[in-house]
């Protein structure tokens, strides 16, 4: 679609990484560089050198502390005027519907108490840990936008 952009990828599932370089090997795609790497310390890469950091559904699939810290990483490498933009889980405002997603995607459970874990063990820490609008706005991020998209997802657009 850009076929003039640097466009860099980084997930920290390795048999994603090799999936992707075979497809981008497929398809003769010249301009993506493929990164095994976590996304909360990625210092290899210069700090504000990207116009563009989009990711999908990310967040909340890890503790809040780990979330935040991904928010940081991508404030860092955001040059001014950048624009992060993210799919990810709604953050739910009303904290009854929020206590009843949270309990609908996780079936009660704890992800930090061995046993029997819901479909979204970490969904308790996203929706009440790393409180996605307000930490983006405590890192430095401006103009932040949510849009709903469905009852699992929506878009975050924020700009540094």
């Amino acid at each position: 679609m850009f076929p003039e952009a640097e466009v860099i990828a980084v997930d920290l599932a390795a048999p994603y990484i090799r999936w992707a370089r075979k497809w981008q090997e497929l398809r003769n795609i010249t301009n993506i560089k493929f990164y095994h790497a976590n996304a909360e310390e990625m210092s290899w890469l210069e700090s504000e050198s990207f116009d563009l950091i989009s990711y999908a559904y990310v967040l909340h699939e890890m503790p809040a502390d780990n979330a935040i810290s991904v928010i940081h990483e991508i404030y860092r490498l955001l040059a001014p005027g950048g624009t992060m933009n993210g799919f990810e889980i709604p953050y739910i405002e009303n904290l009854v519907e929020r206590e009843a997603y949270t309990l609908f995607n996780t079936w009660g459970h704890d992800w930090q108490v061995q046993g029997v874990q819901g479909p979204e063990p970490y969904m308790e820490e996203y929706q009440f840990g790393t409180l996605l609008m307000e930490t983006l706005a405590a890192v430095g991020f401006s103009d932040i936008e949510y849009t709903p998209y469905s009852y699992f997802e929506g878009i975050y657009i924020a700009e540094k």
